[in-house]
């Protein structure tokens, strides 16, 4: 996938050559999203360090969590059409509070009298994507999720319009927040708790049906050891309740784990659910799993390739593509989620399976199964 190909939501930052407005050259210097058509170009505005402050100008408060390096200002009325062609890295996005105050300042600047006709800011959430005027109903999105180094890598997926996005976020409440109206959200996270030392039976029949790749499910955690400040502090609690030891692999994960425990409820577990990536692998497959480790060339190969028959006209990333697809979520981070993100759609379509199949619950009433 290049980035000509590359499909950018409103709000995402992007490093490219700023053409000047004397049309003599062109400057690199990141810029501001406000459109993607579906075509070769993109409508962006200029970012700059400079402290202009004219009517036209919205400084970027959370500059940081944006990807930028410095403190830095949106020049609205410094607006060019550029080739994707030209697009050199995407280098993060707005938060949710400067999108909607970039929002605010478009409508006031350019939106006075009558609405535009293109909703360049959508209103709900920073990754809804654009949509025509008068509204026009909207097609379903589902979102997979998988952890990766800095946050939550996740793959937006609109089946009808066959194109994905992806877009690293910090936390388990911005991924809520960001994507309010997905039908589904599919999540490589523990949901559902036991809390008797026993296993959970779906990471025992995920374990059954994966064979070779079996080691990838780590067995979930008691949920009284997520308060553990500390692995040794874990340890020994584990030790305590139930007689055994835990990895410090599986200690690292406890916080996210942790997260998601203290928001999920029966009631949001109707549209947020949690899959295991090779078990989704499984399933494309065939229920039959992968015969290379998913980290090797031949491992990215053959999990990219049923993704590509999977979704038909949705450019899945090469290998090399997907080094530097969603910074800094690694190759097979954007594998893993874009499986989530199928499992989703499937979810959402009444089409998925589960495993165990009459999954039980646990004392805060989450059914303890994996989706695929």
């Amino acid at each position: 996938m290049t980035a000509s190909t590359m499909h950018f939501e409103p709000g995402d930052l992007v490093l490219l050559n700023f053409p000047f407005t004397s049309e003599a050259g062109a400057k690199q210097r990141p810029a501001l999203v406000l459109l993607d058509a579906n075509d070769e170009d993109l409508l962006v505005a200029r970012v700059t360090t400079q402290p202009y402050s004219t009517s036209f100008d919205v400084p970027i408060s959370d500059w940081g969590g944006a990807g930028l390096i410095a403190p830095s200002t949106v020049r609205l009325h410094k607006l060019a059409t550029v080739e994707k062609r030209l697009v050199k890295r995407r280098l993060g996005a707005l938060q949710k509070p400067d999108l909607s105050s970039l929002r605010s300042a478009f409508e006031r600047v350019f939106c006075q009298s009558e609405p535009p006709s293109i909703a360049i800011f959508p209103a709900s959430a920073p990754q809804e994507r654009v949509t025509q005027h008068p509204p026009r109903q909207r097609s379903e999105y589902v979102v997979g999720v998988d952890g990766c180094s800095g946050g939550w890598l996740t793959i937006r997926y609109d089946p009808v319009q066959a194109r994905i996005a992806a877009r690293v976020l910090s936390s388990f409440q911005e991924i809520l927040a960001c994507y309010s109206e997905a039908s589904c959200i599919a999540i490589d996270i523990p949901i559902g708790l036991r809390e008797d030392c026993q296993p959970r039976v779906c990471d025992l029949e995920a374990r059954k049906v994966l064979g070779p790749r079996r080691n990838s499910v780590f067995p979930a955690p008691d949920r009284r050891l997520l308060t553990s400040g500390s692995y040794t502090e874990a340890a020994a609690r584990s030790h305590t309740l139930c007689r055994k030891g835990i990895s410090k692999q599986a200690f690292a994960i406890y916080p996210r784990i942790a997260e998601v425990d203290r928001i999920m409820t029966p009631e949001l577990q109707a549209r947020v659910v949690e899959v295991h990536p090779e078990v989704c692998f499984w399933a494309l497959g065939g229920r039959r799993p992968m015969a290379h480790y998913k980290a090797t060339p031949e491992g990215f190969e053959e999990r990219r390739k049923l993704l590509s028959a999977a979704l038909g006209k949705v450019p899945i990333p090469s290998l090399d593509e997907a080094r530097s697809y969603a910074r800094p979520a690694q190759s097979d981070d954007v594998l893993d989620a874009i499986a989530a993100a199928w499992t989703a759609s499937r979810f959402a379509q009444g089409q998925s399976g589960r495993l165990p199949a009459s999954p039980p619950r646990d004392s805060k009433g989450l059914r303890m199964e994996m989706v695929y």
